[in-house]
C-alpha cells in the first residue's frame, strides 16, 4: 500500500484510534427508520 495512504490517519486510523472506535449494532426496522429521522434532523440543523 501506497505510504501516503498508510502514514495518512484519516484513512488508516492509529492503534490507539482504533481502541475508541465501536460498531453500531443494527436495530430493529422501525428504530433505524427513527435513527435515520433524527440524523437527517441533526445535519440539515432542524
Amino acid at each position: 500500500i501506497n505510504q501516503d495512504i498508510t502514514a495518512n490517519p484519516n484513512l488508516t486510523p492509529t492503534s490507539e484510534a482504533l481502541k475508541s472506535l465501536y460498531v453500531v449494532q443494527p436495530l430493529p426496522q422501525k428504530m433505524e427508520r427513527v435513527r435515520t429521522r433524527v440524523w437527517t434532523s441533526i445535519k440539515s440543523d432542524k
